[in-house]
């Protein structure tokens, strides 16, 4: 959905509502036809040299939770996004194991990943009902997204160190699931990436993943080794987020 034709506040404001209907488990296709119908009042309202305040009123925020309240709540449409995360966090976890040609997990990282991906869920569902809504700073927004993106690689470091710490019943998977698993993982992701229309998730996993094999290739020790590919991760991730958010604002 393009809003070139409309000044720039009239497209944060669509963009903003559109975001606040999703986060507000609002039904997809239904939040669509209300923010395509509200772009083309606004678009007619700036030919007439008037303003957003014009049409949404003093607060767009009032006007947003006006709009939500009369609409109901679509679990369905949330399910899907959660059932997207669930299966991408998973199939992220396993490829990059499976490239690694070993599947070996500890009861510690099993429920590790577990309470990663919760607060990860959770993290990103309360930043998106946050922004949604409320005119920010471009500069303080990209920071949360930021943060919400970086939260699981901080989190797995952390689960890093806690597995070496304390000792746990091991779990192995063979290599012929581990190829399997793997595989099955990489089609998940392209269908998944598919299906949102976007390469972010892809750029995410070649951040994990690549960085990491050219440095196996490399004579440094594997303390420089794992700084080195951190630093890689973290810096890819920031500009992954900064484009992105450049993207939005276009």
């Amino acid at each position: 959905m393009s809003f070139d034709d409309v000044s720039q506040e009239s497209r944060q404001f669509l963009n903003e509502l559109r975001l606040y209907l999703f986060v507000n488990g609002k039904n997809e296709e239904e939040a669509d036809e209300i923010v395509e119908e509200l772009h083309a009042h606004l678009k007619e309202a700036e030919e007439n040299g008037k303003s957003v305040e014009h049409v949404v009123g003093k607060s767009p925020r009032e006007y947003m939770e006006t709009l939500g309240g009369a609409m109901n709540l679509d679990i369905r449409s949330w399910g899907k996004y959660i059932v997207a995360i669930v299966l991408g966090f998973f199939s992220i976890v396993i490829l990059q194991d499976a490239l690694e040609g070993v599947m070996a997990y500890s009861l510690i990282e099993i429920v590790g990943n577990l309470v990663v991906l919760a607060v990860s869920v959770i993290a990103i569902i309360t930043v998106f009902k946050y922004v949604a809504g409320r005119t920010l700073p471009r500069n303080k927004e990209r920071m949360l997204f930021a943060i919400v993106a970086l939260l699981p690689i901080l989190l797995f470091i952390a689960l890093i160190f806690i597995n070496r710490q304390i000792e746990s019943p091991i779990y192995i998977v063979n290599q012929t699931a581990t190829w399997i698993l793997g595989c099955a993982a990489l089609v998940c992701l392209i269908a998944i990436s598919v299906w949102a229309k976007s390469l972010l998730l892809i750029g995410f996993v070649a951040l994990l993943t690549i960085p990491d094999y050219l440095l196996s290739l490399t004579n440094l020790d594997e303390q420089t080794q794992l700084l080195l590919s951190t630093v890689i991760l973290f810096g890819g991730v920031l500009l992954l987020v900064f484009f992105v958010g450049k993207k939005r604002d276009e």
